[in-house]
């Protein structure tokens, strides 16, 4: 017969233990807690006042920021390809919200809460990708590139995102605020298109979808090197391992998008 060395604490049901299957794996699924009671309830208020404990002290050492580095600048026009998505006044509003929810993130560790916004343009649901750079290098990026939120709120919440690191940077550091500069990309509402349809292809990217979601994309600078739009497409869903064929099929589309890049202004 194996023999089973009980824990404290647990108590196998009755069951002949000379199985073949090997006492141990017996014992694992037939055991059951046996804490009285009494004991049960004490373990769970010491659980619960430590929570409470471990809560507290999060607040309690909420991280200070300067000023300066939350302050609004002045934001600058990097790159549009299309038609002129946002105003001057508009692009720095959304530069203001990103900036604002890092502070908030890296001062309480703690999601920020939606941006209160007035203008239309700023409600309507759209795509955009936050990048942070510090002293010239990338430091986190978060997007959508369809329109699934409202553009501020996306700002504020992809920010946010992009200030952890998202596993491929380092997170960011209070002290390193204000040398950050914030660059927010938006993408216009993508347009279906035809297998027929003319591509500017100086103006637009490609998106790939299949059942909905998204497969593949072309970005606006790989599609300006394609020369022309049967290469961009062809390069599009040989990406995928697609061709022309699988475009003509029901749950297979493509469509294209304009996107305005903009970011904040050196402070030095």
């Amino acid at each position: 017969m194996n023999i089973l060395y009980l824990p404290n604490g647990f108590r196998p049901t009755r069951r002949d233990v000379t199985s073949k299957q090997g006492s141990a794996m017996i014992f694992h699924r037939e055991m059951r807690w046996y804490f009285p009671a009494r004991k049960r309830f004490i373990f769970w208020v010491i659980g619960a006042a430590l929570l409470v404990a471990s809560c507290g002290h999060k607040s309690d050492v909420e991280t200070t920021i300067p000023e300066s580095a939350v302050m609004p600048r002045k934001g600058i026009t990097v790159n549009t390809t299309g038609e002129s998505l946002l105003t001057d006044a508009q692009q720095e509003t959304l530069l203001a919200i990103a900036r604002r929810s890092i502070a908030y993130y890296l001062r309480t560790g703690s999601n920020p809460p939606d941006p209160t916004v007035s203008d239309t343009a700023l409600l309507k649901n759209r795509g955009c990708l936050i990048k942070l750079i510090v002293d010239g290098k990338t430091r986190g990026t978060s997007g959508y590139l369809l329109p699934v939120k409202r553009l501020a709120a996306a700002v504020a919440e992809l920010a946010m995102r992009a200030a952890t690191g998202g596993g491929r940077f380092d997170a960011l550091k209070p002290q390193e605020l204000a040398r950050t500069i914030i660059q927010i990309t938006v993408v216009s509402e993508p347009v279906t298109i035809s297998k027929d349809a003319e591509v500017i292809i100086k103006r637009h990217g490609l998106v790939l979808m299949y059942q909905e979601r998204v497969a593949g994309v072309l970005l606006t600078d790989d599609v300006i090197q394609s020369g022309s739009s049967g290469v961009a497409i062809d390069r599009l869903l040989s990406f995928n391992r697609m061709t022309r064929n699988d475009w003509k099929s029901p749950g297979v589309k493509i469509q294209t998008f304009t996107v305005q890049v903009f970011q904040e202004k050196s402070s030095s």
